[in-house]
């Protein structure tokens, strides 16, 4: 029996225990994707860079150095992505944020994209998006995630020199994507577990294929949040494994404002130096209109601030003396900057929703590709552009 001074229901110590363990595990692993974006960020994005022989004309060996640096950097990253993400999964997490795009200009530029297998095997791409634009409303950040699981499985599973075909339709209610690969195919035993968490385990040490198996139980958990459907099988003729994706159709957006002919500011708040730079060069490949400046604390940035009122803050949420959703109340509560933009950077995952309840406009989780950061940056300054034309 309890005594007088004991609760009835009073955890035991065991469960205390178990408790403050399992906080323990997932602040560790939020600390680790954390510590390992930021690094990741600054590999992958200075390569990228210097693929591009901005800084200067490579050899065909260094550039296949760098191949390898970008491609295994990914590799590492699409592993730690898909691990957190089932952990967010499980624990009933839904980190989106919507927007109206459309699909057709989406898809286009995501499978411009070099895939490295596709180029490793000598394969090649077919795409039919028709000509009409297909407006849904999706998490960019999400759905890219999808697009770029379903290709990597597509060239990863099809064989030498084999074609993969992508193809976008509507029927008035919902777009549909199929991905269709010249693979060996699938059996109505792996038709039945594809889509469960770790179905390439069950497999143990004998496999052709590498990968953990979640890519496929990851696409099915984002598309129904987004009110879509994936399903998989043969395809009615030919060989091969065809995987459709369906999403609802939206209603297409009134046309913004372009940002003024005047110079824009933008507010850069990291940290990392290395990362810093990059955010920099980022910014300064949008064209001559957009002034940069930097803090590397919340403290500087708030002083940055009360000198001049940026058009756009970019924040990351770790930072010494003072996190990211400090500053974001700080900048809420001052009426001078409580409708300036903020874009969060982050690798902290944890944080992303907090940030999005803060009052932040929009959430980029470290790394990500600077075609998406130079999107999100533009729609931030012409809403900023528009307002003040008003």
């Amino acid at each position: 029996m309890p005594t007088p001074n004991e609760p009835a229901h009073a955890p035991s110590n065991g469960a205390a225990r178990g408790g403050d363990l399992e906080n323990h595990k997932k602040e560790f692993l939020a600390s680790i994707s954390h510590e390992m974006r930021t690094p990741l960020s600054v590999i992958m994005g200075y390569a990228q860079i210097l693929k591009e022989e901005t800084l200067g004309p490579l050899t065909a060996e260094q550039k296949k150095s760098l191949d390898t640096i970008y491609s295994r950097a990914e590799d590492l990253l699409r592993v730690m992505t898909h691990l957190l993400a089932a952990r967010d999964v499980q624990e009933g997490k839904k980190n989106i944020r919507m927007e109206v795009l459309d699909l057709r200009a989406f898809l286009a530029e995501r499978l411009s994209r070099s895939v490295r297998e596709k180029e490793r095997k000598g394969m090649a791409l077919e795409q039919d998006l028709g000509g009409a634009e297909v407006w849904v409303k999706a998490d960019a950040q999400k759905l890219g995630e999808v697009v770029d699981n379903l290709l990597f499985n597509a060239f990863k599973f099809g064989p030498q020199k084999s074609t993969v075909r992508v193809r976008l339709s509507s029927d008035g209610r919902e777009a549909r994507i199929q991905v269709l690969d010249s693979g060996p195919g699938i059996s109505e035993e792996e038709k039945r577990r594809m889509f469960d968490p770790f179905s390439a385990t069950e497999r143990g040490l004998a496999r052709d294929h590498g990968g953990l198996g979640l890519s496929l139980y990851l696409c099915r958990e984002i598309l129904e949040q987004h009110g879509g459907t994936i399903s998989a099988g043969r395809p009615e003729a030919g060989t091969g494994c065809l995987v459709e994706f369906t999403l609802p159709l939206a209603a297409k957006p009134a046309p913004g404002l372009a940002p003024g002919a005047a110079p824009r500011r933008v507010l850069v708040v990291e940290d990392d130096m290395d990362f810093l730079q990059l955010l920099v060069i980022f910014l300064s490949r949008l064209g001559d209109g957009i002034e940069v400046a930097a803090a590397e604390t919340g403290a500087a940035a708030l002083e940055e601030v009360s000198k001049r009122v940026p058009d756009l803050i970019i924040l990351d949420l770790m930072l010494p003396g003072m996190d990211g959703l400090s500053i974001l109340e700080r900048l809420k509560q001052d009426r001078r900057t409580a409708g300036v933009p903020v874009l969060v950077v982050s690798g902290y995952e944890a944080g992303v929703k907090k940030a999005g309840l803060a009052g932040a406009k929009d959430i980029l989780v470290k790394p990500f590709d600077e075609a998406l950061f130079a999107s999100k940056v533009g729609a931030l300054l012409a809403k900023t552009g528009a307002a003040k034309g008003r």
